[in-house]
């Protein structure tokens, strides 16, 4: 075999190294979208906050467990700067507290595809939030934020006709959620800069 040969083959990607990132992508989303059906189910074990404590504890303790297995718990990486922790309270705030809230006491309440519309606003707010700020969005982000709330305006109308008062508490709760994860993700993004 010649060596252009070896070469050649050792660079042609596998065929899962071809499709690897695409793959991972697929898995997340199917993660994600599953996260309101199997939620909603574990309602039927377990209240909504004790759900969420336990989620959350499970949660903390993986995160620390990887932080230490990667970099050791007194390594740079696992330092946080003194100026930098007010920031960190904000965000743990919005994304992990005021999020979570809304986010399961909403689910609790309306049905797991009004959730998961609702909270799908996440970028619509995210663009108005961003915009108060003075940062530019171009015509195609404001025509998609128009057809995204026109199309859960004509959602919610028909939740209203219907007159289902415990699904529009849940829909209140979902539209929260968005808020408070559109906020979180602005007062994250140095953070995500200066923390890898």
């Amino acid at each position: 075999m010649s060596v252009e040969k070896a070469l050649g083959e050792r660079a042609r990607p596998s065929f899962l190294g071809a499709i690897g990132p695409e793959l991972a992508q697929l898995v997340v989303v199917g993660l994600w979208a599953s996260t309101f059906i199997v939620t909603k189910h574990a309602f039927a074990e377990l209240s909504p906050l004790a759900f969420t404590f336990v989620r959350f504890a499970l949660m903390t303790a993986l995160a620390f467990a990887v932080l230490a297995a990667r970099h050791g718990l007194r390594s740079p990486a696992a330092r946080i700067a003194r100026a930098d922790l007010p920031r960190f309270l904000m965000a743990g705030l919005a994304g992990y507290t005021f999020y979570q809230l809304g986010f399961v006491l909403g689910l609790h309440e309306t049905s797991p595809f009004a959730s998961s519309l609702l909270i799908a606003m996440v970028p619509l707010f995210t663009i108005v939030f961003l915009a108060l700020r003075g940062e530019r969005t171009g015509r195609r982000g404001w025509l998609g934020l128009a057809i995204a709330l026109a199309g859960v305006s004509i959602f919610l109308a028909d939740q209203w006709n219907r007159g289902a008062p415990g699904s529009l508490v849940g829909d209140a709760w979902s539209l929260g959620a968005a808020v408070s994860f559109a906020l979180y993700g602005i007062v994250n993004r140095p953070l995500v800069q200066r923390y890898p």
